[in-house]
């Protein structure tokens, strides 16, 4: 993973620095994926849960768990 993260910021000014930390930096990264995506999680299966009228469609649901999602995340 860290191989891969230097390898994306290589040839960019401040790269030296940027690259440091090692883990570190990549571990800070992924804690705010991971709790995005965690949280969007958590509006998905709301809606899922939902007695939606019709056959709402895969991406009806999500478009639905996006709206909730942006809606409290604003």
């Amino acid at each position: 993973m860290v191989a891969a993260w230097k390898g994306l910021l290589a040839g960019r000014p401040g790269v030296r620095r940027r690259t440091e930390p090692e883990v570190g930096g990549v571990q800070k990264q992924w804690d705010k994926i991971s709790k995005g995506v965690n949280a969007f999680d958590s509006h998905y299966l709301a809606v899922k849960r939902m007695e939606l009228t019709g056959s709402p469609s895969e991406e009806d649901m999500i478009s639905a768990a996006m709206a909730r999602f942006c809606g409290r995340n604003v």
